[in-house]
């Protein structure tokens, strides 16, 4: 049997770095640099657009109707809401649409989107959902958690709009769905399936650790 929470305990120490790094915990208190938000801000952008393609991927491989439902709502969800979201959001930054569409690639996020659509390329079904289940589901964790938490900065906190989507009520019922809809498409899988769905999701969960580190970064 595996579900999402075995995948986590199977890498937890990665995945506490990734729900609790340096650039969420700046967010969470309201102290990280308006440039590094910026510049991840546009990174991000890039990122939605690959992630968007892998999610498409996951239709093309599904071997049923709830299978590709499942990964069309996750497409429908990115296309038509959280990338418009995010570009009003960059706009409210002083971040142009044109600097967005200019944004030059970081490498920590051409990683990350490369192995990503690489699982849906060469992989199958329950090994996109695998590489997908970091984001969907750790941001809904960090959302709410850092919203949850009363040392948190909930004051004067410029990054307020950020907790709040990230930890409101959709983004945490799409990751209990996705957490659900997991333990149903691993359902009888073999034990050496097992193994290869846990290496997924570890290297997703570090590549995500990368991701963080390069907002911090900056550059």
């Amino acid at each position: 049997m595996l579900n999402f929470e075995i995948l986590r305990d199977n890498c937890i120490e990665h995945w506490y770095k990734y729900t609790h790094h340096e650039f969420v915990e700046t967010l969470r208190l309201g102290t990280l640099p308006k440039a590094n938000f910026q510049h991840y801000l546009c990174q991000d952008y890039v990122f939605l657009m690959e992630y968007s393609k892998a999610w498409a991927y996951a239709i093309y491989k599904a071997k049923s109707i709830e299978e590709m439902e499942f990964a069309y709502k996750g497409v429908q969800g990115l296309l038509s809401g959280e990338i418009d979201l995010h570009l009003s959001y960059c706009d409210d930054w002083n971040i142009s649409k044109q600097q967005v569409f200019d944004t030059v690639v970081h490498p920590n996020n051409t990683a990350y989107t490369s192995y990503v659509l690489r699982c849906g390329e060469k992989g199958s079904y329950i090994d996109m959902m695998s590489a997908l289940a970091p984001c969907a589901i750790g941001y809904a964790e960090i959302g709410a958690r850092i919203v949850a938490d009363t040392s948190s900065n909930q004051t004067d906190n410029p990054y307020q709009s950020w907790m709040n989507v990230y930890g409101g009520d959709d983004f945490i019922q799409g990751a209990i769905d996705f957490k659900a809809f997991l333990e149903k498409i691993y359902t009888g899988i073999s034990d050496s399936e097992v193994v290869r769905q846990k290496e997924i999701f570890k290297k997703a969960t570090q590549l995500e650790i990368g991701f963080w580190d390069m907002g911090i970064e900056k550059q």
